[in-house]
């Protein structure tokens, strides 16, 4: 039978392979590893603190997830807070606002928007209460809290807290940089969500003047929010200003060897409808042909999409015109909309800190 200390080593060995092998993205690899640690630490009690198997189920369950193991990952994710519970170290609230944090994001892949934003509630509450030194981490906090609550329909509760990220960039003096720019598109779209399209328009107007600073006028983003602007106009009957917005988004596309073929049918689309709705017939019919003949390059998806907002005379919805790292796009019956951004970036892999002064898992 191995000694304690030999049983120690050799799960230290386990973890800092499986480590290596998520780092690599060799789930299956990483997943056994970590099972066989966490196995060998539940066979021989006492020798793993709550601490270090609360990081270790945490670890697992985002492999779990990497591997559409949804389940699984959930109950791991649930065993971890069961640890936590058995501390009472106020040094631990960085690990479980992330472990409330994973939760949150593994419910919103589910399309459990309303659980999602119970556990991200309880992921910002303890940010607010023992992070608040680290305004990157309260911005990313209230972000989030704002997003799942846009998807869970607490547009009020979204605003709130997408306004609250908004505030710590002012704070910290960021407003110019481009993570206030996309958070100014998610403000707006959840003005317009909430069927406020006046102060969407004017905020759209601003940050699509803060991206072209950044990002020059030939952006995809730049050119998604000016479609926006442009449908918004439309909406409201200004014919005019929408027309100078799909100009420019045209302007861009036409710029940008990015741009795909949806894209540019788009923007012809909504070309075509407000120059009918100014008078200009013949050039709408051009940017009918235009889009017709991008059409038939399109997938079936992309043609049904189409086909249905022809009929309707309505703008036309696209996934294309999502924040970088977004899930989900905003589908709405008249604009595309640059959803809120959801990046699974902040998805935390929690270091393994073993019990013990003589081994050191800083990983």
């Amino acid at each position: 039978m191995q000694s304690e200390p030999d049983t120690e080593l050799r799960a230290r060995a386990l973890i800092s392979m499986a480590v290596s092998h998520q780092d690599g993205c060799r789930w299956d690899e990483a997943a056994s590893l970590y099972e066989r640690a966490i196995d060998l630490f539940e066979s021989h009690h006492g020798l793993c603190d709550a601490k270090a198997a609360a990081r270790l189920q945490n670890n697992l369950a985002m492999v779990y997830r990497e591997m559409d193991r949804g389940a699984e990952a959930e109950s791991c994710y649930l065993k971890a807070l069961a640890h936590y519970k058995q501390l009472s170290d106020s040094t631990l609230a960085g690990d479980l606002a992330s472990l409330h944090g994973n939760l949150a994001y593994l419910y919103f892949d589910r399309g459990d928007f309303t659980t999602a934003l119970q556990m991200q509630k309880q992921a910002l509450d303890l940010t607010l209460h023992h992070l608040s030194h680290h305004p990157e981490w309260v911005y990313e906090a209230e972000r989030r809290t704002g997003i799942f609550a846009y998807f869970a329909d607490e547009l009020e509760t979204a605003l709130r807290h997408l306004k609250a990220a908004h505030q710590v960039l002012k704070d910290e003096d960021e407003l110019g940089s481009s993570a206030a720019a996309e958070l100014m598109v998610n403000i707006a779209a959840t003005h317009l969500k909430s069927q406020r399209p006046k102060e969407a328009l004017a905020i759209y107007g601003d940050a699509a003047r803060l991206i072209s600073q950044q990002r020059g006028p030939a952006d995809l983003f730049y050119a998604a929010v000016l479609n926006n602007e442009g449908c918004i106009h439309l909406q409201i009957g200004q014919a005019e200003q929408a027309l100078e917005c799909f100009n420019r988004c045209l302007w861009a596309y036409k710029h940008n060897p990015a741009t795909d073929d949806s894209s540019r049918a788009e923007v012809f689309h909504n070309l075509a409808v407000t120059l009918e709705k100014t008078g200009n017939a013949g050039l709408a019919s051009v940017y009918r042909r235009s889009a017709a003949e991008l059409l038939e390059q399109l997938t079936q998806e992309c043609r049904e999409k189409l086909i249905i907002a022809t009929r309707t005379g309505a703008g036309i919805p696209s996934s294309s015109a999502t924040v970088p790292g977004t899930e989900r796009p905003t589908v709405q019956t008249f604009s595309r909309l640059p959803s809120p951004q959801a990046s699974r970036v902040k998805v935390s892999r929690l270091a393994l800190p073993i019990k013990t002064e003589t081994i050191d898992w800083g990983f």
